[in-house]
């Protein structure tokens, strides 16, 4: 098999259990949280908590797609500066770099989210989300 054909599918599985492993952990609560799982969380709160986050997921789905555009954008970089003739490392480490930023966004964007949904709710809601 073509040797750019591999290094872009390995590449593309790295992205995707990246970006997975990223959307699983906050779903079930953030880091090292291993104890609940999502339904068993979502399940905790009140139907005024759940109709909050609900509204803040839908509200900022368009936030949330453009950040999954700019990771796609980055790994097809990715790869094709891989699979170049000439290796340029900088032009690597320059991407990485983005994917780096782009997580850290995210991260903030998910607690900004949780934030905004929090808003209103009662001590016991805030508490379960």
């Amino acid at each position: 098999m073509n040797r750019g054909i591999i290094i872009a599918l390995a590449f593309s599985l790295a992205a995707n259990v990246f970006l997975g492993g990223f959307v699983a952990g906050k779903i079930a609560g953030g880091p090292h949280d291993h104890r609940r799982d999502r339904h068993h969380a979502f399940a905790e709160l009140t139907p005024a908590a759940r109709e909050s986050l609900k509204r803040a997921f839908v509200e900022h789905r368009s936030d949330r797609a453009e950040a999954r555009r700019e990771a796609d954008m980055l790994q097809r970089q990715l790869v094709e500066t891989l699979g170049a003739e000439t290796f340029d490392r900088t032009a690597a480490d320059e991407i990485v770099a983005k994917f780096a930023t782009l997580e850290l966004r995210s991260r903030s964007d998910m607690a900004r989210l949780v934030v905004e949904a929090a808003d209103g709710l009662a001590l016991d809601d805030r508490k379960a989300l």
